[in-house]
């Protein structure tokens, strides 16, 4: 799978949102110039991640175990949690 710095900065996201506490929140992060708005939330031993990018585009995560899927404006993604937390590390270098 190629990363770009924008598929990366999900990534981030992903990895930074799963160390949140169980309780719905609302969150603002910025990374390489992007404005993400999001909230999570812990349903049913999975953690649920929804929001946009640049308030336009759109995403949801879904963390299982170990994996995390979904959606980032409309077309379906899915990796492992290492590759989040590897991917979130490289951008904090750059």
């Amino acid at each position: 799978m190629l990363f770009n710095l924008k598929t990366a900065s999900i990534f981030a996201l992903a990895a930074s949102a799963i160390a949140l506490p169980a309780l719905a929140q609302a969150e603002t992060i910025e990374r390489d110039g992007v404005t993400y708005e999001y909230s999570v939330k812990t349903e049913k031993n999975r953690t649920v991640i929804t929001g946009k990018a640049d308030r336009q585009t759109p995403f949801r995560l879904v963390v299982r175990g170990q994996r995390v899927s979904g959606e980032y404006n409309g077309k379906q993604v899915a990796f492992s949690l290492s590759e989040a937390r590897a991917n979130a590390a490289e951008v904090a270098v750059r």
